[in-house]
């Protein structure tokens, strides 16, 4: 009997096996198949994260404009 994957429990005293868990790899989650509603989830995710960067883009720029702006504000003073 290998004792190395048993553990006592402190109520008891008796040997369980102990549970090891293991993490899936996100290429072995990625290739199991996913549900029609999964998809549909995963397409809106990508659809927003799509929408988010184009927001960012436009933001940075309006950031640089207007710090150009308040430097050029600043000058005249």
């Amino acid at each position: 009997m290998d004792t190395d994957a048993l553990t006592t429990t402190s109520a008891t005293g008796l040997l369980k096996p102990r549970v090891v868990k293991t993490k899936i790899s996100k290429a072995r989650a990625a290739a199991q198949k996913l549900t029609r509603k999964q998809k549909l989830r995963k397409a809106k995710k990508q659809e927003r994260g799509a929408a988010n960067a184009d927001r960012r883009e436009i933001k940075a720029e309006h950031d640089a404009h207007k710090a150009e702006r308040r430097l050029r504000a600043k000058a005249l003073w």
